[in-house]
């Protein structure tokens, strides 16, 4: 699923997400769990203001740019995900 965070710090769906939502809805799902970077702030933000919630993290797990970042895990149950 690809989430969009737009100019002024509205996140919306896009008209795939909204797709994905519908097949997520056919195929029963009832768990969806996504991972982000930890310095992908805009992103986390986003997710969590349509619902999602930090599960855990796996730290100094990406190394980029002679850096090391944790990966942030999260996820929504199906319950939650329509909600929103």
């Amino acid at each position: 699923m690809h989430f969009k965070k737009l100019v002024g710090g509205k996140c919306y769906l896009s008209q795939i997400d909204v797709n994905d939502a519908e097949k997520c809805k056919a195929l029963n799902f009832h768990n969806i769990m996504l991972r982000v970077y930890e310095y992908n702030k805009g992103a986390i933000k986003c997710y969590e203001k349509i619902g999602f919630r930090q599960i855990g993290k796996r730290r100094e797990a990406l190394h980029r740019n002679l850096e090391k970042h944790d990966i942030i895990y999260m996820d929504i149950l199906q319950g939650e995900f329509y909600k929103n």
